[in-house]
């Protein structure tokens, strides 16, 4: 009885290697056959007049085949070839109807497929099942029918080829695919089902037979390129066992996805790129989840950002030329090519992944890393990419991505704020802490590096915006940290304070540094930066009423300074120590301070020092009568004048009881 079910399993086999594709290519060589005699019998048909079509200038025109069907002539419509890129490269509704359509003339093909996929893995489930042969050759017999279908896909390709019309169109993709499936069955049947051999030799094969599958894909089309890329992609999950280096794995998957963006660049493929990316980005997650390490985690994004910089485009210095995803967006014009939407992708999702780690950080230097990560693609993408215009607009994620990390930071109380606020209770020999300093430092060099770039930019646009965010990076992270890590109380209000007076000596060197068409702009945007930030060094040094004081002198010098260089940007910036100075009066300290707390010296020099300095200001302004600002500082006169009156009075009466009540009221 064991040796008819011997017999009988063999007979299968043979039925499954040889009769299956005899099968098929049988059937295939019949349909060509009945088509040949098709036209065979159109052409013996009386002869047919055909219709005198009259010459159309600049359209050619297209005659269908002669025969039963012969139909009139067509006109086919001329159409003006374009290089704009397409909205969409890889879900495309033509590529899914001519996916549908070879599933409708090719639907045997599609079915035997499967069927030979499916032949492996049954054939190792029968043995299970009915105790037929040992488990060794169980798994031989599922190799062997991998090996033997990949061996007649690429001798049916060598001699017929894969993409031309005739008896085995599309067949050698066929069978190869069948068999890739079939040896991965095989493989993970060693390793899963009879633990014949071990994690690392499981992995050394499906990582083989993957990489096979990748060279068959070469030739064959991007359907094997895709097995091979997802066999090898969910090997490392699939056999089991532990390892004391996962870490190593990172570095596989990164190769993982250099090998798709590789086959693309060659061979134009654009939905391999994303499958590629797809498997190694979900691998190497999966392994962070399973603590793998978080810092190879963050070298393993750098790399991918690197790889899908300069892989499709396959050189070492980044060209991508077109238009960039913001000109699309805020000016029209062709949709960014399908290289720039790759790099807008993954520099994406690398911020994002450095922000879920410091959220979930619960060691500082990990929140060190995803900064440090932030910088090198931040630095990277603006110096690398000076050639490259469709990629001029990437930097902005990076910088946008550390303000909220170091936001985050602080909101949550993260461990490198904890770490930084625990110097409060340092003892005098301890170091002091430098978190805030060096995060700081960071910010100026990224303005530096932004204002580098602006100052070799083409055009006014990119000019202006590289300025922009020059003058908004570092002082942004001071004023986050101003906020939320109060620095002062740890470094001192005198040594932040000169921290923040020597980034605002950097923006002036921005603003006499301008050059150009734009100089009076880009200077206006520096000098408006530094203005900030001599404010802000005073709301750190100064008492209340100095305070006050101070904010009038900002403004009274932003309006000579406009008045001496034109610079009308500057107007905001007025504006907004206009309203901080009408919101120290009022609400901090406010009305309850000047009239109960404060000295009659201090509330003069708070409520009458900046009613003189915007006077003067407002004087000086006299060349914009009509501007908003004038408008502005005009009304903080008045409004100054009516406060400074009700103070005085109120602490005539007192400050108390139902007359002061009606005063304010």
């Amino acid at each position: 009885m064991d040796a008819l079910a011997v017999v009988i399993g063999l007979g299968i086999l043979a039925l499954l290697v040889i009769g299956v594709p005899y099968l098929l290519v049988s059937h295939a060589r019949l349909k060509a056959r009945v088509a040949r005699l098709e036209a065979g019998l159109g052409q013996t048909t009386p002869e047919v007049v055909t219709e005198v079509v009259t010459e159309t200038v600049g359209a050619p025109v297209v005659e269908d085949r002669a025969g039963p069907w012969a139909s009139a002539s067509v006109v086919a419509p001329q159409t003006e070839p374009t290089d704009t890129p397409p909205r969409a490269f890889v879900l495309r509704a033509d590529r899914l109807g001519a996916l549908m359509a070879w599933l409708r003339a090719n639907w045997a093909l599609a079915v035997a497929g499967v069927s030979l996929a499916l032949a492996g893995v049954f054939m190792v489930q029968y043995g299970v099942e009915q105790g037929v042969l040992t488990p060794f050759w169980r798994v031989m017999g599922a190799l062997a029918l991998g090996a033997a279908l990949i061996a007649a896909g690429e001798r049916l390709r060598r001699r017929y080829g894969d993409e031309a019309a005739g008896a085995v169109t599309g067949l050698p993709s066929v069978l190869s695919g069948a068999g890739v499936i079939a040896l991965f069955a095989g493989v993970l049947a060693a390793r899963g089902l009879y633990d014949l051999i071990g994690p690392g030799m499981a992995l050394a094969g499906l990582v083989g037979v993957g990489a096979g599958a990748v060279v068959l894909g070469w030739f064959h089309g991007p359907v094997l390129t895709a097995l091979g890329l997802i066999g090898a992609g969910v090997a490392p999950f699939l056999v089991g066992g532990q390892s004391d280096t996962p870490g190593v794995f990172y570095g596989f998957y990164a190769l993982l996805a250099a090998v798709g963006l590789a086959v693309d660049a060659a061979r134009r493929w654009a939905w391999i790129s994303v499958l590629a990316l797809m498997v190694s980005m979900g691998g190497a997650t999966l392994l962070y989840l399973g603590e793998a390490g978080a810092l190879l985690y963050l070298a393993f994004w750098a790399g991918l950002v690197v790889l899908t910089l300069l892989v499709p485009e396959a050189r070492m210095i980044p060209q991508h030329a077109g238009n960039s995803l913001l000109r699309r967006v805020m000016a029209g014009g062709a949709y960014p090519d399908f290289p720039v939407r790759l790099v807008w992708a993954v520099v994406v999702l690398a911020s994002l992944a450095a922000l879920m780690l410091a959220r979930d950080a619960g060691e500082a230097l990990v929140v060190w890393g995803a900064l440090s990560l932030l910088a090198g693609l931040l630095a990277a993408l603006t110096l690398g990419t000076r050639r490259a215009e469709a990629l001029e607009d990437v930097p902005l994620v990076p910088a946008l991505a550390a303000l909220v990390l170091v936001t985050l930071e602080g909101f949550g109380k993260g461990p490198v704020w904890s770490g930084f606020m625990a110097g409060i209770e340092r003892l005098p020999e301890s170091p002091m802490p430098m978190a805030a300093s060096v995060i700081l430092a960071g910010g100026a060099v990224a303005s530096v590096v932004f204002a580098f770039r602006a100052r070799y930019a083409a055009g006014t646009v990119p000019v202006i915006l590289w300025s922009l965010g020059a003058a908004v990076m570092a002082p942004g992270l001071a004023l986050i940290l101003e906020l939320l890590w109060t620095p002062a109380m740890v470094i001192g209000a005198y040594g932040w304070a000169l921290q923040v007076m020597a980034l605002a000596g950097l923006m002036v060197v921005f603003a006499v540094r301008a050059r150009g068409s734009e100089a009076r702009l880009v200077a206006a945007v520096f000098a408006g930066a530094a203005l900030v930030l001599i404010t802000l060094a005073l709301f750190v040094m100064l008492s209340q009423a100095a305070l006050t004081l101070a904010l009038g002198v900002m403004v009274l010098a932003t309006a000579m300074i406009d008045r001496r260089f034109n610079l009308p940007l500057l107007g905001g910036v007025a504006q907004v120590g206009v309203a901080v100075i009408g919101y120290r009066l009022v609400i901090d300290p406010g009305l309850s301070w000047a009239v109960r707390e404060a000295g009659l010296g201090d509330v003069l020099l708070s409520h009458l020092g900046p009613l003189i300095l915007l006077g003067a200001a407002w004087f000086v302004m006299a060349a914009r009568a009509g501007g908003t600002t004038r408008v502005v500082i005009e009304s903080a006169v008045w409004s100054i004048t009516a406060i400074l009156l009700s103070v005085l009075l109120q602490r005539w009466l007192g400050g108390r009881g139902r007359w002061a009540m009606r005063v304010w009221a």
